[in-house]
């Protein structure tokens, strides 16, 4: 993923995280539309493509692929950036061609891709899922370098579940296949194949809304004109049907369709130098006529992912258009019937907060008990030291004392001696 991201906080303010002119992973902040600190690079790892995403702690976590051909997890806890080293492409014949990391409110997931140049060679994609402190290896995929595997895109859902979509060739048919992640069991559905085609299914996105459809587009290159195919189906049926249909047909050349889901669903894309975008009220089955965005700086529009877990309503990630310069709008939240500008107080992470924050004052209270009967300890022992030194000085003065009345009985009889009268002294 090789786009901008914008990551939402507790307190309403923005993150941006994008890639430099010069390979480096930069970020800032916005807040209340402003920005409130220079873009400031993580490190100076040159990247060749990277993706991030933040967790439900406000912990923000990037997984980026460098030119020196190292995959790194870094992770923001608040004062400094950590890392980890994930894999080192040895083999010149071997190279990262996809890496995601995405958060749901149950796991943080990476997925990354390594490919290799060699004829009939082992390609594999590895699934990692966790807290951002400990991990658990997911699914390997194994695939042959023959088929010319890419993953396209990916998407969790409001169940915490995770969609993967992935393109497959054999012979000269590709073909588009879907597996999903169920966040309760940790176990990943058998890949299915929903469509083969001809093209390369390019602008490949997925999207499932609160009522489980899961909804694809691509775009195709017609003979005169620029093709958004859709596939739509429900997540709940058993097996899985996947009916395709037509959503926009223009001459001028079409890119990235997004879509978004607020009771009616709405599809995005950029058509020239225009955003235009067609909803539908039956989960796809008609569409509108297209419809134009005005915006204030067109030549600052831009597809990004904006990510935030403070939403019930929406996805944790969304794939979409807006601008972030000079001021942040998002598109298809102006289209949302309630505001979304400032967090919900009962969101998860509040709460999250709010319980941190009473177990941190009953282990500030336990401590701060703890230290209190240290001291009365360390003053006890204090007193008994000083008690113990007075006896000790008290028993050093009576030693004394007691050594010197016995030199004193001990010179008592060498006076006695030299008293005594001599020989003269005697009478005669």
């Amino acid at each position: 993923m090789d786009n901008a991201f914008i990551l939402q906080d507790s307190i309403g303010g923005y993150w941006h995280i994008y890639l430099s002119d010069t390979h480096r992973i930069n970020y800032t902040y916005i807040k209340d539309g402003k920005r409130t600190m220079t873009p400031t690079s993580i490190d100076g790892q040159l990247v060749k493509k990277f993706c991030a995403t933040m967790d439900i702690h406000g912990r923000i976590h990037i997984l980026a692929y460098t030119h020196t051909r190292y995959l790194i997890y870094y992770q923001w806890n608040g004062e400094e950036w950590r890392y980890n080293v994930i894999e080192r492409i040895k083999s010149r014949f071997q190279d990262i061609s996809y890496v995601t990391i995405i958060s749901s409110r149950t796991y943080i997931h990476m997925l990354y891709y390594i490919q290799s140049s060699l004829y009939k060679n082992t390609e594999v994609m590895t699934h990692y899922y966790g807290d951002g402190q400990e991990w658990a290896r997911g699914r390997i995929w194994t695939f042959t370098s023959d088929n010319l595997v890419m993953p396209m895109c990916r998407f969790v859902d409001l169940n915490d579940n995770l969609h993967i979509l992935y393109r497959f060739q054999r012979r000269r048919e590709t073909s588009l296949f879907y597996c999903k992640f169920d966040s309760k069991t940790n176990i990943w559905t058998t890949p299915s194949s929903v469509h083969s085609s001809m093209n390369s299914y390019r602008d490949t996105t997925i999207y499932v809304d609160s009522d489980n459809n899961i909804h694809i587009a691509w775009i195709e290159k017609g003979e005169d004109a620029n093709i958004i195919k859709y596939l739509t189906s429900n997540n709940n049926d058993d097996p899985i049907k996947w009916p395709e249909g037509v959503l926009n047909k223009d001459k001028e050349k079409a890119s990235r369709p997004a879509f978004f889901y607020n009771k009616t669903l709405y599809c995005f894309w950029q058509n020239g130098e225009s955003i235009l975008f067609k909803w539908s009220d039956n989960n796809g089955l008609n569409w509108s006529k297209s419809q134009s965005i005005m915006v204030e700086h067109p030549k600052n529009i831009e597809h990004f992912e904006y990510v935030s877990l403070l939403y019930d309503a929406l996805p944790p990630h969304l794939e979409i258009w807006g601008t972030i310069s000079p001021k942040l709008n998002i598109f298809p939240l102006g289209l949302m019937p309630q505001k979304l500008n400032a967090p919900p107080q009962t969101s998860n992470m509040a709460q999250e907060g709010t319980k941190w924050l009473e177990d941190l004052k009953k282990e500030s209270s336990r401590l701060s008990r703890q230290i209190e009967e240290i001291y009365q300890a360390l003053y006890a022992i204090q007193d008994k030291l000083i008690q113990n030194e007075r006896s000790l000085y008290s028993l050093q003065s009576n030693v004394k004392r007691h050594d010197f009345e016995i030199k004193q009985l001990q010179d008592l009889p060498k006076a006695e001696v030299n008293e005594s009268p001599n020989s003269d002294d005697e009478p005669k």
